[in-house]
């Protein structure tokens, strides 16, 4: 990612994570300025749209995450079970549709674990801190971890999160 978009997306994302730490709401226009940036720098930095074909992957990698999360809910309580009403906020899943246009899918898999992980441990953190710390701020967390790998990015290890590694030679 080069500096020229990453201070942009840094700036966006760091109200992503204010406003979802802060209100537990984040405000709506943030994820289309996002997403804006992001295919603007697709275009600029990489010389190319991502295809339709990678954000359709990774589309549908995140679609039946949504869904199965939703049956497997709706199973659990017996009554079908909308996740955004409930147990996602529509921010999250915004977010989501957003690192659709970031990552390349092999990537995005990765993240997208990784980042569930960590908001694991960091809810748990944060639960034994403040024990009155109920409403998981997902929007925020991933945000803050996407943050920390662009930053990564910038100051360390330059990769390209849009092409997928090489892992044949585990093979």
């Amino acid at each position: 990612m080069s500096l020229v978009f990453s201070l942009p997306t840094l700036l966006i994302l760091g109200f992503i994570i204010y406003e979802d730490f802060k209100f537990r709401a984040v405000t709506w226009y943030l994820f289309p300025l996002l997403a804006v940036i992001i295919l603007i720098e697709n275009v600029v930095v990489y010389t190319s749209a991502m295809p339709l074909q990678i954000f359709i992957i990774n589309f549908l990698f995140i679609a039946i995450q949504l869904m199965a999360v939703t049956l497997y809910l709706s199973i659990k309580n017996k009554k079908w079970i909308w996740i955004w009403e409930q147990y996602l906020g529509l921010g999250d899943i915004l977010f989501l549709l957003v690192l659709c246009l970031f990552f390349s899918p092999l990537n995005l898999i990765v993240f997208y674990i990784g980042s569930l992980v960590l908001t694991v441990v960091a809810v748990l953190l944060l639960r034994g801190a403040y024990p009155s710390f109920a409403i998981i701020p997902l929007a925020g967390l991933q945000s803050a971890f996407l943050a920390a790998l662009i930053i990564f990015n910038l100051l360390i290890s330059p990769t390209n999160y849009k092409v997928d590694p090489d892992i044949t030679f585990l093979f």
